[in-house]
């Protein structure tokens, strides 16, 4: 059984959104050896998005949001404003 982590899964830049959005895309999991030898690709069907976006339609998604919430302000470093918590 699978727990949730919560360190290492915040993203302050788009391109780590994405990458996560990649990582947790069903068709693309298929498609990749994984380091972890337990994975059972025969369930892979059974995994489910909240929105049931593809990977494509899941990143028009978040940077139309983005868009629409960015002040053009752009901050870097420490107080970058977090993207995306992944669990």
């Amino acid at each position: 059984m699978a727990a949730p982590q919560w360190t290492g899964g915040k993203c302050k830049d788009v391109q780590k959104v994405k990458a996560f959005f990649r990582h947790n895309d069903k068709d693309r999991r298929l498609e990749m050896n994984h380091a972890n030898q337990h994975i059972d690709k025969s369930k892979t069907h059974l995994n489910f998005t909240y929105r049931g976006l593809t990977y494509k339609q899941l990143c028009a998604s978040f940077d139309a949001k983005l868009d629409s919430v960015d002040i053009g302000r752009v901050s870097t470093g420490k107080n970058a404003r977090v993207l995306l918590q992944s669990v």
